[in-house]
């Protein structure tokens, strides 16, 4: 059996690897990355060989979601997280994580700070929404439980920005807004992003929405914001696993009637 799997395994790449070096997307990679297109090309193949979920992605999708790094000039290596290649049943999205929209960021050069990290019990005191004064000793390491993620950016002209989601307003959003997680948390599974990296998720959730809402906006980040989830079609963007491209405001009002286990009519149905 494990013989079998294995052949599998190397039949699917091979596919990847043939459509990769065809003429056609090596012409198509060489005008975009110049020199960078054959370790480009390889940047891919690595990703998929040590991803079997990606492996039974068709091999245009994978292309597609790698190029939009690319154009971003964003690394789609894991050990960077800059973005991320995800696979969704048999095709593959394109994500960006907080590392990445920290770099577009400070591309823009209208950044003069701006991070985004955990809050640990033994930290945090109080967090003023109003004021958004936040009450905190940074200087001692984090210890005991994550109890939410901050968000903070400083620019040149001096206008300063700060946010604060709990765990809870956190947890809340990926099962609201996450099929994947949602599937991960009924079947018991680790393949989603929240699933198995929750603290980089909040990060890069905290960080996007604050930008997007009140930051400095270049046509990298708007691009980054739109694209990421998707497809990587620009014109026409899907989003698998949030299918109506819906995001919380940070000033969300509670609906009392949602179901949030409820995984009817969403991608995943098919596949239970």
């Amino acid at each position: 059996m494990m013989a079998k799997n294995q052949v599998a395994k190397k039949s699917e790449l091979n596919q990847v690897k043939k459509y990769l070096m065809s003429e056609s997307i090596q012409s198509r990679l060489s005008s975009m990355l110049d020199s960078r297109a054959s370790y480009f090309t390889n940047s891919i193949i690595n990703l998929v060989s040590s991803n079997q979920r990606l492996l039974a992605c068709t091999p245009e999708s994978i292309m597609k979601s790698a190029m939009t790094g690319a154009s971003l000039n964003l690394s789609i290596d894991p050990n960077l997280g800059e973005s991320a290649i995800i696979p969704y049943g048999d095709n593959a999205s394109w994500q960006i994580m907080y590392k990445g929209l920290v770099q577009l960021a400070l591309r823009t050069g209208k950044y003069l700070k701006i991070n985004t990290i955990e809050v640990y019990k033994n930290q945090f005191t109080s967090f003023n929404r109003l004021t958004e004064e936040l009450v905190a000793d940074f200087t001692i390491d984090g210890e005991g439980e994550v109890v939410g993620y901050i968000g903070y950016f400083k620019l040149v002209d001096g206008f300063e920005k700060t946010v604060f989601w709990s765990r809870a307003k956190t947890e809340k959003h990926a099962n609201r807004y996450s099929q994947a997680y949602k599937r991960d948390k009924k079947l018991k599974k680790k393949d989603s992003m929240w699933t198995t990296d929750f603290d980089a998720m909040a990060k890069k959730t905290v960080l996007k929405l604050m930008l997007d809402k009140w930051g400095v906006k270049s046509i990298d980040i708007q691009k980054a914001v739109k694209l990421d989830h998707s497809n990587g079609d620009e014109v026409d963007p899907k989003y698998p696993d949030n299918p109506k491209n819906e995001f919380d405001d940070f000033e969300e009002v509670d609906n009392p009637f949602e179901d949030n286990d409820d995984l009817k009519d969403t991608p995943f149905e098919k596949n239970e």
